[in-house]
């Protein structure tokens, strides 16, 4: 492997963090608002979380995560599909 390509590769891997990064921060900011403005709508006052409130939030949040990454998946795979006719095309 030459010095330039070392340097892509580094270069790739660096973006590849730097939007992983801002992705999962993208995912829980709206976790956090889709979450707490379901699970919070109706509560006025400031008072401690309760057993129902830290239910509500871990239901809510078990659901988000799990929506992404089916979603991520089935971006990924059409990534794949994409590329794959691509190359059948470029034949």
């Amino acid at each position: 492997m030459t010095k330039l390509e070392k340097e892509e590769d580094s270069t790739i891997k660096e973006v590849q963090t730097i939007l992983k990064t801002a992705v999962t921060q993208i995912m829980n900011n709206e976790v956090r608002k889709v979450c707490f403005e379901q699970c919070f709508q109706s509560k006025k006052s400031h008072s401690p979380l309760n057993r129902f409130d830290h239910q509500c939030l871990s239901r809510c949040m078990d659901k988000m995560f799990h929506a992404h990454s089916i979603v991520e998946q089935a971006t990924i795979e059409k990534v794949k599909d994409l590329g794959s006719s691509e190359n059948v095309q470029n034949i």
